[in-house]
């Protein structure tokens, strides 16, 4: 079975000298070896996305699935800058 989007949301983000979003992405998974090396090497991948900057992602947790032993709940933060 594929990875199934459960979430995803995001706010506006500030600073003194940046603007961007918090981005919040909920999914499910197959339990398996490539989810974890994917999931480890997430914060170090670099992304290209049009006007915008991933500054920061972070897998903040990963847990079975209750109604689904071999799946893995998933959640992922994500914050991108806005490139002028």
């Amino acid at each position: 079975m594929a990875p199934v989007l459960l979430a995803a949301s995001w706010t506006r983000w500030a600073s003194a000298t940046f603007t961007g979003a918090r981005h919040e992405i909920s999914l499910s998974a197959p339990a398996s070896d490539a989810l974890d090396a994917w999931l480890g090497a997430l914060p170090e991948a670099q992304w290209r996305l049009r006007w915008h900057l991933v500054a920061d992602i972070v897998v903040a947790s990963v847990a079975p699935d209750p109604a689904a032993p071999e799946r893995r709940l998933v959640d992922i933060e994500v914050l991108t800058l806005e490139e002028h």
